[in-house]
């Protein structure tokens, strides 16, 4: 597993699994009430990629979204209990450093739809992150729902540690580009703007250099 912020360089992408602390910067990404960037409605291009011959990439201010911060019981249970219907979900962790043993929690992402998503910010407190996170468990180990995610064995190794068993089948982004485009780098950044013409969010723009 690459370092958090090497998943701009390898598994989950250029800056994605990152070595993250969660702020304000982090929180108003997955804020349910952040609306559409303002440069939309002032008619702000989207990013040009000089390796594709200026080809445009869109970003999050020309696609509408939605992120939620899920930081209450009460959201939280209705998280739940949408993802418990559902035949898939996609899901990443964030922690705070590479290795799994050492790496502690701090906060799970989810998604169901294109443009929405969910973050579950978690406390400093290994046992209060544990309660939260065993909330998600019958979720987790529920084998009919099937999980995706990028590099997902490392996701699966951490939340091992809270006694959470991640079963069902599995879709991984990283290892499906492998098979077919061996020669290619596989992370997460790079197949957004290869396959779906989206610039993500640098997670440095967002919580700055190492996470800080």
């Amino acid at each position: 597993k690459e370092t958090e912020i090497e998943k701009e360089n390898g598994g989950k992408g250029e800056g994605e699994k990152r070595e993250t602390q969660i702020n304000n910067g982090q929180m108003g990404l997955f804020d349910a009430e952040s609306p559409v960037d303002e440069s939309v409605v002032n008619g702000q291009l989207p990013d040009v990629h000089p390796a594709e011959g200026g080809r445009i990439l869109q970003n999050i201010s020309t696609v509408p979204h939605q992120y939620f911060l899920t930081n209450t019981e009460e959201k939280i249970n209705a998280l739940i209990e949408l993802l418990s219907q559902q035949k898939s979900f996609c899901f990443d962790t964030e922690t705070t450093g590479l290795d799994t043993q050492k790496a502690e929690l701090v906060g799970i992402s989810f998604s169901i739809t294109p443009q929405e998503a969910y973050f579950v910010p978690v406390p400093e407190s290994q046992e209060e992150t544990k309660l939260i996170v065993q909330k998600f468990k019958n979720i987790f180990e529920n084998e009919t729902i099937e999980k995706t995610g990028q590099n997902i064995k490392y996701d699966i190794s951490i939340l091992k540690k809270y006694d959470v068993e991640v079963k069902g089948k599995f879709f991984d982004t990283m290892l499906a580009h492998y098979l077919i485009q061996p020669d290619m780098r596989h992370g997460m950044d790079l197949l957004s703007e290869t396959y779906l013409n989206y610039k993500p969010v640098s997670i440095i723009s967002l919580i700055g250099p190492n996470g800080k």
